[in-house]
């Protein structure tokens, strides 16, 4: 774009075509292109400020939590349930909550996620939510040894070995 001034007139140099107009025209103009490059930034800025400040996108979210500890005993006999019992804070106030286990067999490994919940309340009560012993119950497992892995959302599973053995008299 090149600008000329010729008798007070400006010529204005656009690659594909010439535009005159008077020096009080071009400020207009140049007013008007300032007012639509301030509106199409000012919308711009509100459709990405409203679209990212959305308060209930984690209402109903689901989540790996945290456990801390677990409560099993090292051996039980064939034709027992296994009772897993999982320790660990879900959320910190009362819109959290715990959902159920997600378990898997591979092998003789048994992986298990503990599930929360996040409801996303416009009031959440302030109170610390935890696993508390909640129970797994496993039951019909063969004789032989398994490994319980216990996912852990940002850390290295928590594995404890567990023993299946023989009911005496079978």
């Amino acid at each position: 774009m090149i600008y000329m001034l010729v008798f007070g007139t400006i010529i204005v140099h656009f690659p594909d075509k010439i535009v005159s107009c008077s020096a009080i025209n071009l400020q207009i103009i140049v007013k008007m292109k300032h007012l639509q490059i301030f509106f199409v930034t000012a919308i711009s800025a509100m459709i990405i400020f409203t679209a990212g400040c959305n308060k209930d996108k984690t209402k109903g979210r689901e989540f790996l939590i945290h456990v801390d500890s677990i409560q099993v005993a090292d051996t039980i006999m064939q034709g027992d349930t296994l009772d897993i019992a999982f320790f660990g804070t879900i959320g910190t106030n009362g819109c959290y909550s715990f959902n159920r286990f997600d378990v898997d067999f591979t092998g003789d490994s048994i992986n298990i996620g503990a599930i929360g919940s996040f409801s996303g309340g416009d009031v959440c009560p302030e109170v610390l939510v935890k696993l508390d012993g909640a129970v797994l119950q496993i039951t019909n497992l063969t004789v032989g040894k398994y490994y319980l892995v216990i996912k852990q959302p940002e850390t290295a599973s928590l594995t404890k070995e567990v023993m299946v053995a023989n009911s005496p008299g079978r």
